[in-house]
């Protein structure tokens, strides 16, 4: 759960609402777990600070590292890892159709435009 506010006066009040209504209903947040204050924080996979959601580092890495799928199912993998990251990557649906199409056939055919799609191909290192 991310509780934030503009102010400190705002996160504090929210935060305070946050946990009254927990109480209300018979819940309660383990202290030892919960960050407070923070600036920033990792939330799957997405760093979320002030000025907005970010790609963290290590993730972007993962992406541009994939090996190439010698498979549908590794395509599968690879196309939804690309996907959980589409915000910072222009014209993904149209780049990445050639990918989709190759779930649609029958056989799984890796070809030399699908080489050009591969994870060292700058369009993955778009912020």
């Amino acid at each position: 759960m991310i509780i934030s506010g503009k102010t400190n006066q705002e996160h504090h009040d929210n935060l305070y609402r946050v946990l009254q209504r927990l109480e209300e209903h018979g819940l309660r947040a383990n202290y030892e777990k919960c960050s407070f204050y923070q600036d920033q924080v990792v939330f799957c996979g997405i760093k979320v600070t002030k000025d907005g959601l970010h790609q963290t580092i290590d993730k972007v890495k993962a992406v541009q590292d994939a090996p190439i799928p010698c498979n549908k199912t590794q395509l599968r993998s690879f196309l939804g890892l690309v996907n959980y990251y589409h915000k910072w990557l222009q014209n993904i649906a149209q780049i990445t159709k050639l990918l989709y199409d190759l779930l649609q056939d029958n056989q799984f055919q890796w070809s030399k435009s699908c080489q050009t799609l591969t994870p060292s191909n700058p369009w993955l290192h778009q912020t």
